[in-house]
């Protein structure tokens, strides 16, 4: 347990420091994760400059998911836009955060949204920075679904049976 806490404080600084932007999922700095299958994760993306464009894919490792409707921040300004979700052609969905280059935009929150993890296999969130080029991600998270509590004890139940039937 404590390896695991360790690890997600290392990442969570990791994305800290990645150029001023910062995602959160479900209200921690994006890391991986584990969750139950239907539950429902708030995300937002925040920056402390006032000009940035950034992505935010979301992948399907295999995985089911379903993005809420996106709500624009007030650090966008008059300029700037955030797309709601969409597909991006190369297997995922993708949100276009773009802050105003003007004197309205602002460090602060980009934008929130929603997004539902249907399962069971891993989806992957990406965070994409311009401001440190497209080679790789800023901040990826993982998050798996795990089964919940009934499923693995009926699982163990059934491996007792089996195990007595020898």
């Amino acid at each position: 347990m404590k390896k695991v806490l360790v690890l997600m404080l290392v990442l969570g600084m990791a994305s800290l420091a990645n150029a001023g932007l910062v995602l959160t999922i479900g209200g921690n700095p994006a890391a991986d994760m584990e969750v139950l299958a239907g539950t429902v994760l708030n995300f937002s993306l925040v920056s402390d400059t006032d000009s940035s464009l950034s992505y935010i894919d979301v992948l399907q490792g295999g995985g089911a998911f379903t993005l809420g409707v996106v709500t624009q921040g007030s650090a966008v300004g008059d300029l700037g836009s955030v797309s709601q979700p969409y597909d991006n052609g190369i297997g995922a969905m993708e949100i276009v955060a773009t802050q105003a280059w003007s004197s309205t935009g602002q460090a602060g929150l980009i934008l929130t949204g929603t997004l539902t993890i249907d399962g069971p296999e891993p989806v992957v969130v990406q965070l994409w920075d311009n401001a440190i080029g497209y080679d790789a991600p800023a901040t990826t998270a993982t998050i798996s679904v795990v089964p919940e509590p009934a499923t693995l004890a009926i699982l163990g139940l059934g491996a007792l049976m089996l195990r007595r039937k020898k």
